[in-house]
């Protein structure tokens, strides 16, 4: 793999041996960080932070997203077949502040879900049926978010106070 920017995250998948099975990369030009992974028999799902541009599929097909304030992070949630790499689905959470990931789960039904911090109007969802929330007084809050096995979306939580909040991990119970 190659970088495509100051700092890029990754995937790789190897087999009982320590052989190869496959490796991609989750870039763009500036820094693009990786947070957490989690996985299920059939899935690898990846939460993370990127500034400008970010792909996540290949050159010839690419599947990217794009921050809507130059200096600021935006959040991914990517999905990929464990069988291959593939890309499943990818998502971006967003504002014109930053935003920033922290922590990744699937139940057992394969939804997915996500946590991390935001400021200011967020955009969780660019479909028609739009999901958003706002930080309460300005400062940074928590999301928490499912999208279920096609990464549609099916809720989303905002929690915060008066001042800055922190997220650390999300744990979903068989």
């Amino acid at each position: 793999l190659t970088s495509a920017g100051l700092t890029d995250a990754f995937i790789a998948a190897y087999t009982t041996n320590g052989g190869i099975l496959f490796a991609k990369a989750i870039g763009g030009a500036q820094t693009d960080r990786g947070m957490d992974i989690a996985s299920d028999s059939s899935n690898v799902v990846v939460i993370g932070d990127f500034q400008s541009t970010v792909n996540f599929g290949t050159v010839a097909n690419p599947i990217t997203y794009s921050t809507t304030a130059y200096a600021s992070f935006d959040v991914f949630v990517t999905k990929y077949s464990s069988a291959d790499g593939s890309v499943l689905w990818a998502k971006r959470i967003n504002t014109l502040l930053d935003d920033y990931s922290k922590s990744i789960s699937i139940d057992t039904a394969f939804n997915v879900y996500a946590t991390g911090t935001f400021k200011g109007a967020a955009d969780f969802d660019t479909a028609p049926t739009t999901f958003t929330a706002s930080s309460y007084n300005g400062t940074d809050d928590v999301f928490t978010i499912k999208y279920d096995k096609d990464g549609a979306v099916q809720w989303v939580n905002r929690f915060g106070g008066n001042t800055a909040d922190e997220v650390n991990k999300i744990v979903v119970e068989p």
